[in-house]
């Protein structure tokens, strides 16, 4: 199989460098090796040398937001206000066309190229796996180490997605990358079950990555003009959201948009005391406005009902309206899933 050969490829690389360690006693300290303090790529947003997973429904705005991304590092520039740190960036690409990408990249106002290069499907040889002999030589000689993104997670696989085996082994390929300096960014989709909001297959995913986060359209399902970035996961100390607005091919962030922001559940209580009476299908409307994704707002809801904060009233044609009554839950900032 190709993943294999080139899994292989990457060891070969790696075998054929001269070993550094040749005893226990030669093993240096964890802090000469790192600094303790967190070295940003991306403003308190994605950390140097880490794994880092995005992830949306399709459609959301992801390739957009990953190119602008990879663009304003490559560059040097502010990415919606936060600093950057210039650094090579290579987007490896088997999600897209070729005629998307240049239409996103003339929005952007964008060009590849110089410190930005993007493979993709529309070349002679598709786009290499992130663990492949010709990646990982990459790596090896740039300083600085380069930001790799991934378009997308599965399209690079090569497996089943929701095996923890194979997805460990695949993402192994990407902690490689880090361990070299590189800073890696996954694209992957966000699951439709209640019980896998966040992202996709297996747990591996978000237990192998340093930091997670979730995109999602605040605006028109068919433009890209207000999205939302929450992280789910990291380890290091991010800000709590970031609130873009997208116009004419620049991303700004909102003002007031981060730690300060309410938490779901005080958005959503906000919205019933101010509405008593309504029905779900307003709430689903008003709640994505607000940056609250539609099924948190249907699982705290039932909760709130179940728990006595929310009276339920029956209408016509077994239509339901709600009205706040009640303290929420202590525990109530994430529903449980």
């Amino acid at each position: 199989m190709e993943s294999k050969s080139l899994k292989n490829s990457a060891v070969r690389v790696l075998v054929a460098r001269e070993p550094q360690i040749c005893n226990i006693e030669d093993i240096p300290s964890v802090v000469a090796c790192a600094s303790a303090e967190v070295s940003w790529l991306v403003e308190r947003m994605m950390a140097q040398g880490t794994v880092n997973v995005l992830t949306s429904e399709p459609g959301a705005g992801k390739t957009t937001v990953g190119l602008a991304l990879a663009d304003a590092v490559a560059r040097g520039v502010p990415f919606a206000g936060m600093k950057t740190v210039r650094r090579p960036a290579l987007v490896l690409d088997r999600e897209n066309s070729a005629a998307f990408v240049a239409d996103v990249l003339k929005r952007l106002r964008a060009t590849d190229g110089n410190g930005l290069w993007i493979w993709g499907g529309w070349l002679p040889e598709q786009a290499p796996y992130p663990g492949s002999g010709i990646v990982m030589t990459w790596v090896l000689s740039r300083d600085p180490k380069p930001l790799i993104v991934v378009d997308s997670l599965i399209a690079f696989h090569g497996g089943d997605e929701n095996d923890a085996s194979e997805t460990r082994s695949y993402l192994q390929q990407c902690r490689r990358l880090a361990d070299l300096g590189a800073t890696v960014l996954l694209h992957h989709h966000s699951g439709k079950g209640e019980t896998s909001q966040d992202y996709r297959g297996s747990s591996d995913i978000k237990a192998s990555a340093d930091a997670c986060f979730k995109l999602s359209n605040l605006g028109p399902s068919n433009r890209i003009e207000r999205l939302r970035i929450k992280p789910f996961k990291s380890r290091f100390l991010v800000d709590a959201e970031w609130v873009l607005r997208y116009s004419d091919g620049v991303f700004t962030r909102e003002s007031g948009a981060g730690s300060q922001r309410a938490t779901d559940a005080e958005i959503l209580e906000e919205l019933l005391t101010k509405n008593p009476g309504i029905g779900v299908r307003e709430l689903e409307r008003l709640a994505p406005e607000r940056g609250v994704g539609r099924n948190y707002a249907r699982t705290w809801l039932s909760n709130r009902v179940r728990d006595g904060a929310v009276r339920a009233e029956q209408g016509a044609r077994n239509a339901k309206f709600f009205t706040w009554v009640g303290e929420p839950a202590e525990d109530d900032n994430e529903p449980p899933f």
